[in-house]
């Protein structure tokens, strides 16, 4: 999604090659219940990323760190993508110089903690991310209730 997807597709044969009667759910339970948190994950992220503009307000501080980001905004809402492309932990640092005021959070999208943009005491937002792992947090106005 980070480089321009808009969506993502599954397909499984009703059973798993080489195991007749044995689904993919069977076979593969821990990833198959990941697939179930990908696609809530995207119910909230997809219908926002289809209308959103790219933002600027959140950069990478440092671009060698190997970690790619998407950041958009529709309605004063954002969200920011990461994905880190590489079999090992990183942690990255993002920038919100072109962020005016104060007092925001990186609000994850899924699971996650919370976490503050305090740009008025100098206090660097840091994200970590696992090995091939990806976070998508909200900030800024929330987007009006369906």
């Amino acid at each position: 999604m980070i480089h321009g997807a808009r969506g993502i597709g599954f397909y499984s044969y009703n059973q798993v090659t080489g195991k007749k009667g044995v689904t993919f759910a069977q076979d593969q339970p821990a990833l198959w219940d990941s697939l179930k948190e990908i696609n809530a994950e995207l119910a909230q992220l997809g219908p926002f990323l289809l209308e959103a503009s790219p933002e600027a307000t959140a950069t990478i501080r440092d671009q060698r760190a190997g970690v790619e980001m998407l950041s958009v905004s529709q309605h004063n809402a954002r969200r920011i993508l990461l994905a880190n492309p590489v079999n090992e932990p990183r942690e990255v640092t993002l920038d919100f110089a072109g962020l005016m005021g104060g007092g925001s959070v990186l609000q994850p999208i899924g699971k996650g903690v919370p976490i503050p943009i305090d740009r008025s005491r100098g206090q660097d937002t840091k994200v970590k991310l696992e090995a091939y792992g990806t976070a998508a947090f909200s900030y800024g106005t929330p987007p009006p209730p369906k």
